[in-house]
């Protein structure tokens, strides 16, 4: 009975010591730098154009799909009435890493409040989503200051 709680302490005490340590954060990006999204920056105009710019832990690859989603706080896509994305004007020594900038303009009567989301992927495999919880979470109030809280 004594050589089984000295098996037991020993075996406690080497979990203990073998251990490791706790790792640092990791991204939740299941993929490549340059489709982990790192943070965003954006306004909802009073002319109703969303003018959002989603940034990457490295710049934009051509094998990636970035897609960009306006819903109302309900959830329910707006579509645009045009849309444009572009990566030429994002830039390493600007953002620290890549960006996508998007800019939708909305249709007449929609919501004064709209909530924005971002997703990327690799033939159609998620890599990752922003806000991480839900879309509803990261809103911009149309005319006013942008969003606050983490869009990563």
């Amino acid at each position: 009975m004594k050589r089984l709680l000295v098996l037991a302490a020993l075996a406690l005490g080497l979990s203990v010591v073998v251990a490791p340590a706790a790792a640092p954060a990791v991204s939740d990006a299941k993929g490549p730098p340059c489709a982990n999204i790192t943070g965003a920056d954006g306004a909802y105009t009073s002319t109703g154009v969303v003018d959002f710019t989603v940034f990457l832990a490295a710049p934009a690859c051509s094998f990636v799909t970035y897609t960009f989603t306006v819903t109302d706080t309900s959830g329910n896509t707006i579509t645009p009435v045009s849309s444009t994305s572009n990566t030429e004007s994002c830039t390493p020594e600007t953002t620290g890493g890549g960006c996508v900038q998007y800019v939708y303009t909305l249709p007449s009567g929609s919501p004064s409040v709209v909530c924005v989301s971002a997703e990327t992927s690799i033939h159609g495999h998620l890599i990752d989503r922003a806000p991480d919880a839900s879309p509803s979470d990261y809103c911009l109030v149309q005319g006013g200051a942008g969003a606050s809280g983490a869009f990563d």
